[in-house]
């Protein structure tokens, strides 16, 4: 019988019950998750134990933060080595260093604790929308920029917005990544088949975790979530027609030369 893996997707944790978000999951809340995994045998793993054919734990979860929000070090790495638990930060490398982002050394200390630094892009591109080229430069911009705040290349991707597709999976193992991960939710059976790997989004105005790993909470997302991406990949279409049919020439102020 194969076993899965749960990879969870967090973004920010905030102090204060009052404000908290679908992006920002209470202390009290990250703590009873936390609590909660431990207390059902979970162990946390990193993607380099997956890329490495160690053997793994009997229940193993990937923790996820994506973005860069400032809690990553004031709140969440406390809790994390209170429990001795590890965790993979999808970091956007062109908002590092801003107000209420992760500083250059919150990344470092991140990463001098034990965690894994990834790549969410430099500037949270929606790669499926987005010019091969271009898409290519901010993977590659954002690798060596964490590579050199952490002093490992990373080798997971985390694409903002879960947009992802074969094209942009190619280009990121020219660059080096090994695993893409996606917003898709679900767990992932193991030994992997692919590459691509859903996660399971903490709400932070979700309920418990314990109820959002439930099978038939999980089903309901997933009708959600392909539901929205197709309405989502519509229009990013449709919207692509009116610039193009924009940029056309004018062909009708264009006049036929008038003769003689």
């Amino acid at each position: 019988m194969s076993r899965c893996l749960i990879l969870l997707m967090y973004h920010s944790v905030v102090e204060a019950e009052d404000d908290r978000t679908r992006y920002r999951r209470s202390l009290a809340r990250f703590r009873e998750d936390l609590d909660w995994l431990q207390s059902e045998g979970y162990e946390t793993i990193r993607f380099a134990d997956l890329d490495s054919g160690r053997g793994l734990p009997e229940k193993p979860v990937i923790i996820t933060f994506d973005d860069a929000s400032k809690s990553w070090r004031t709140l969440v790495l406390d809790e994390l080595l209170r429990r001795g638990m590890r965790a993979e930060f999808f970091l956007v490398t062109g908002w590092c260093n801003t107000p209420n982002h992760v500083s250059s050394q919150d990344v470092r200390e991140l990463a001098s604790a034990g965690m894994g630094i990834q790549s969410h892009t430099v500037t949270h591109v929606m790669a499926t929308f987005t010019d091969r080229a271009w898409l290519g430069i901010e993977m590659g911009a954002s690798a060596r920029d964490i590579e050199s705040l952490s002093g490992r290349r990373p080798i997971a991707l985390s694409f903002p917005g879960g947009y992802v597709n074969k094209s942009c999976r190619e280009i990121g193992q020219q660059l080096g990544y090994r695993f893409f991960c996606t917003s898709r939710p679900g767990r992932a059976r193991l030994p992997l088949r692919t590459t691509f790997l859903p996660r399971i989004e903490v709400r932070g105005d979700g309920p418990a975790l314990k109820e959002a790993l439930r099978p038939i909470n999980l089903a309901a997302r997933r009708v959600r979530y392909f539901a929205l991406h197709l309405a989502g990949f519509r229009g990013h279409r449709a919207l692509a027609r009116v610039k193009r049919w924009i940029a056309r020439p004018n062909r009708r102020n264009k006049r036929k030369p008038v003769g003689p």
